[in-house]
């Protein structure tokens, strides 16, 4: 089985991340990876993902905005 990798980019979209990765991770395949690459969000984008314990979710956070 294939491992099929999901990126979510983002800045400041938190209200919507939850909802995105709990809507990923519910899939049938389940051979999956969660990338979120962060792109210096001033709001709770990182604490909603710390929150979640699923080891399939890879962090990125940049420190400047790159666009």
């Amino acid at each position: 089985m294939e491992l099929v990798s999901v990126i979510i980019i983002t800045k400041n979209q938190s209200r919507f991340l939850k909802k995105c990765i709990n809507s990923i991770l519910r899939q049938s395949y389940k051979n999956i990876e969660v990338v979120i690459v962060d792109d210096n969000s001033s709001d709770d984008t990182k604490e909603i993902v710390e929150s979640n314990s699923s080891n399939k979710i890879k962090y990125f956070l940049h420190e400047k905005n790159i666009g």
